[in-house]
């Protein structure tokens, strides 16, 4: 006996439908494919599969791109390092011939030389407290200004 008396045991079996959940899951199907859920998982999985691959090789191209360019920075950057130094050695021969008739070749090479000395020291100097506070700051944890 059930639990639901208007149920009895002696009750046939409602006629079927006609519905199958197999036949159903088919409908939407593409030709030649099963509609199950395995099935489209397993169609999702592969077109994560192209879709993570074709995004890779979008990846890898564009850091291929960034990569000439900064190729192309530092061989224009570099360039312009070996003309600036050819400047300062056209302006410190210039200085030299300048100062010589006044004091001398001798004396003005080494006056040259001296006041290069000073400049580079300078900037040293310059150079080694902004150290400094980039050491200090990355120890404190506070922005260096």
């Amino acid at each position: 006996m059930t639990a639901d008396p208007r149920i009895s045991d002696a009750d046939p079996v409602p006629e079927s439908s006609g519905w199958s959940p197999e036949r159903d899951m088919n409908v939407d199907a593409p030709p030649g494919q099963d509609g199950s859920i395995v099935a489209l998982i397993r169609r999702a999985v592969a077109e994560g599969k192209i879709y993570a691959s074709a995004e890779a090789s979008r990846q890898k191209l564009r850091a291929a791109h960034y990569v000439r360019m900064a190729i192309r920075i530092a061989v224009l950057g570099i360039v312009a390092l070996v003309l600036l130094i050819g400047a300062l050695v056209a302006l410190l021969v210039g200085l030299i011939v300048a100062l010589a008739p006044v004091v001398g070749a001798g004396w003005a090479t080494l006056l040259v030389i001296a006041g290069t000395f000073v400049v580079i020291a300078i900037l040293g100097l310059i150079a080694k407290a902004r150290v400094r506070a980039l050491v200090a700051s990355i120890a404190s944890g506070k922005t260096a200004a």
